[in-house]
């Protein structure tokens, strides 16, 4: 009987633990919450690639980033995409979404691109199931092979300023792509190989991998 209390007094501790460090997480001044929606200023890139942080986003179905983002803020931004349904990342100083970032987020059903954006990645959001609405820039240049492959779901007509890669809306009825021209290459970000952005994208992308898996 005694051990049988101890074993029960130990999981409500755990539970109730673990739930405060869940939800109760020190939250820095410029992440403001309100009802089901985080806005975040985020200032400094890198500050969003924080685990404790990462799990504190998880509980909201629309997220705002505003300020400047790095390859391991989207990593930590794509495992909020796990769960969310509208991200807004309009508010970014950001050029490129790195290849295979928001692939597979079968609950976002709207993406605000960042204004200055220049160029989409290879599968950046491949098999989005859902993703109905998706706002891209005036200054979109380039969308690479596979971004939006098996969206089925997306609405969209592109801009004949935008090039294409191979089969970006494949899968994608919805889609008018009428006025595009073809890519005769992938575009490489600016200050290093295609190669190593993709590399470097992916590997980011996938370091949240299991601990977005724990909800």
């Amino acid at each position: 009987m005694k051990n049988k209390l101890l074993r029960t007094f130990g999981f409500l501790i755990i539970s109730i633990t673990f739930t405060i460090g869940l939800t109760c997480i020190p939250v820095h001044a410029s992440w403001k919450c309100e009802n089901d929606t985080l806005t975040i200023h985020n200032e400094t890139p890198g500050k969003l690639y924080n685990k404790n942080r990462s799990g504190f986003m998880l509980q909201y179905s629309h997220i705002i980033v505003t300020g400047e983002m790095n390859c391991s803020d989207f990593a930590s931004l794509s495992c909020a995409a796990t769960y969310c349904k509208s991200i807004d990342i309009s508010g970014v100083k950001a050029d490129n979404i790195g290849a295979g970032v928001f692939c597979c987020k079968d609950n976002l059903e709207e993406f605000i691109c960042p204004n200055n954006l220049k160029t989409i990645g290879r599968g950046s959001f491949w098999a989005c199931h859902n993703l109905k609405r998706l706002v891209l820039p005036k200054s979109l240049e380039s969308i690479n092979s596979g971004s939006f492959q098996f969206c089925n779901k997306l609405e969209l007509v592109v801009s004949e300023n935008i090039k294409l890669g191979e089969k970006v809306f494949l899968g994608c009825p919805k889609v008018d792509t009428s006025k595009c021209s073809l890519l005769s290459e992938p575009i490489k970000p600016s200050g290093t190989s295609f190669e190593e952005s993709l590399s470097e994208d992916v590997s980011c992308c996938f370091k949240f991998f299991s601990f977005c898996r724990i909800k």
